[in-house]
């Protein structure tokens, strides 16, 4: 047994561990499917690697590398889908379709020469697959998916905090050593003289994705509802201090026009019941107004909450004069206090 037949053998017991482990976790889960799913195909192109190293006839070692690249052509797509379910994306219907029947074309193919075309020797090997034609479409999709894949962590990193960095952080960083060292069996593929030596990092990427796995509770479900609630009363906390805020300005309206009106009475200002009527009733009014502007605000909130549809506001012509009036009872009610008394002329111009 050569080195890279040792090395595949190595990291395909690593790999299909890790599925295995994770399948007996959480079978129900999508995040711990995902991650199996990658795993397991990971590992059978592993195993079926191993088994074309030690081949000794052309026809036997283009079999089991054509059963190596069926294995390996769900890699990238059973990635893309783990990552997805780590950083909660959620792709556009279509692309999922359009990814779905990509994969089964090429698998269903995977054992014509469109994708494996023969095996020749090539830099010391003996039986080093050529690509056959749609192989040279499949190369392109693999490290799409791959890119398009780390910018969805990239962009996860950046918006998660806490723990849920943490994971990520660790994932990408972990995998892109198995990446890096996968990646090279590519290159002779298009006659590139870099031999796959570094072939061993797929198991010691996944090594380290599985040591964050038991000792630093990656996929802990119990982490990740902490993370939730946490989140939860973050956006709580944040929702009071601007409910407090808003609602803050009207309580005070109304509380000065109570206090303004009850100083009148006290003093006796209203020479007479209908003067005193007259602006009993004007204060209730503006105190009625400023009550359905801290329940609108309120309800403004409330529709937040509930991610209701985002509301649209028509532009429409204020009453200046009617906005001064209903912040100056405040305002005397505060400077009453230092013994100042205010005043309000409002010119209006008849001008358009």
């Amino acid at each position: 047994m050569n080195y890279y037949a040792f090395t595949s053998l190595f990291n395909g017991i690593v790999v299909f561990a890790i599925s295995f482990y994770l399948f007996s976790r959480q079978r129900q889960n999508a995040l711990y499917q995902s991650c199996a799913f990658f795993s397991m195909s990971v590992g059978l192109w592993c195993i079926f690697y191993a088994l074309w190293q030690v081949q000794t006839s052309k026809a036997e070692a283009l079999i089991f590398m054509r059963l190596a690249m069926v294995s390996c052509y769900p890699i990238p797509f059973a990635f893309l889908w783990f990552v997805q379910q780590l950083t909660n994306s959620h792709p556009k219907p279509w692309l999922t379709t359009f990814l779905l029947s990509s994969l089964m074309l090429f698998m269903i193919l995977g054992f014509t020469p469109l994708m494996v075309r023969d095996v020749a020797p090539v830099s010391g090997f003996d039986y080093w697959p050529r690509p056959g034609w749609l192989m040279n479409i499949y190369v392109p999709i693999f490290f799409t998916l791959v890119l398009i894949s780390y910018g969805l962590l990239w962009k996860g990193y950046h918006a998660a905090q806490g723990m849920r960095r943490w994971q990520i952080k660790w994932v990408a960083l972990s995998l892109l050593l198995g990446w890096i060292g996968g990646a090279t069996n590519w290159c002779l593929w298009y006659d590139i003289p870099i031999p796959p030596v570094a072939h061993i990092f797929v198991g010691v990427g996944f090594l380290l994705l599985f040591f964050a796995i038991v000792r630093g509770r990656l996929f802990d479900i119990d982490v990740i509802t902490d993370l939730v609630q946490e989140a939860k009363l973050s956006a709580l906390g944040i929702m009071a201090t601007s409910i407090n805020h808003e609602v803050r300005n009207p309580l005070f309206v109304i509380k000065g026009l109570a206090e303004m009106h009850l100083e009148h009475l006290q003093g006796n200002v209203y020479t007479d019941k209908e003067q005193m009527a007259e602006k009993s009733k004007e204060m209730l009014q503006k105190t009625i107004l400023q009550a359905e502007r801290a329940l609108e605000i309120i309800r403004n909130f409330s529709g937040y909450a509930k991610r209701q549809s985002s509301k649209t506001f028509d532009k429409q012509a204020l009453d200046v004069k009617e906005i001064l009036e209903s912040i100056v009872p405040l305002v005397c009610s505060e400077l009453a206090l230092d013994h100042i008394r205010l005043q309000m002329k409002i010119f209006l111009s008849t001008s358009s």
